[in-house]
């Protein structure tokens, strides 16, 4: 799907943003390090005291590297994903503020924030750009920009109608298009998304 660009982000409560955009904007890259892993909980999981905290985890050697935390949030972080060369994070939060995160997770900056409005229960970082994020469920399919300001905008990528009549319950980033045509290149995938919904649909 092609994006549409609906309205504007702003950095949330509990960023701590500083110096030039140009020293903390993701630049594209196909880069890849060492494995690293998050740990969020389903909703009726969630420890006490865990509220607003994503802990991150070396996946070979087992090792607890960072626990990220987002003051004053209210509810708790059900899903998160790596830039695709592992500097940045990307968390989304439940109700009731529905919290959009990015954080440059090894010194724990909060780079921006904003409030989705709706739930999510997928998010995913465009390898090719790691400014793009995606969010999909229930009625809910989106892609927000980091832009140069450090807001996150958003951008819708259906028709309202017809998000609000699906529950996207995945989606994926790829450099084929609905035509089977590849563009780009393996290294460096291009803007393509594909998505499914409960009921079998694939946009």
């Amino acid at each position: 799907s092609q994006s549409k660009g609906s309205g504007g982000g702003r950095k949330g409560k509990g960023s701590e943003v500083s110096g030039k955009s140009g020293d903390i904007l993701p630049s594209p890259s196909a880069a890849s390090g060492p494995r690293f892993s998050s740990s969020v909980f389903p909703e009726s999981d969630v420890p006490a005291g865990l509220v607003g905290q994503v802990s991150i985890y070396h996946a070979i050697q087992g090792v607890h590297l960072r626990t990220l935390t987002y003051p004053n949030m209210e509810g708790h972080f059900t899903g998160a994903a790596f830039t695709v060369d592992n500097k940045f994070l990307v968390a989304i939060g439940s109700a009731p503020e529905y919290n959009l995160v990015y954080w440059k997770w090894s010194n724990l900056k909060t780079i921006s924030s904003t409030q989705m409005h709706c739930a999510a229960t997928r998010v995913r970082v465009n390898p090719a750009n790691p400014a793009q994020v995606s969010t999909s469920g229930n009625n809910h399919l989106r892609m927000w920009t980091l832009e140069k300001d450090l807001t996150l905008k958003s951008s819708t990528l259906l028709p309202q109608k017809r998000e609000r009549a699906e529950n996207f319950v995945d989606h994926a980033w790829t450099n084929v298009d609905s035509n089977g045509h590849k563009s780009g290149n393996d290294e460096k995938p291009s803007n393509f998304l594909i998505a499914v919904t409960e009921k079998g649909h694939v946009f």
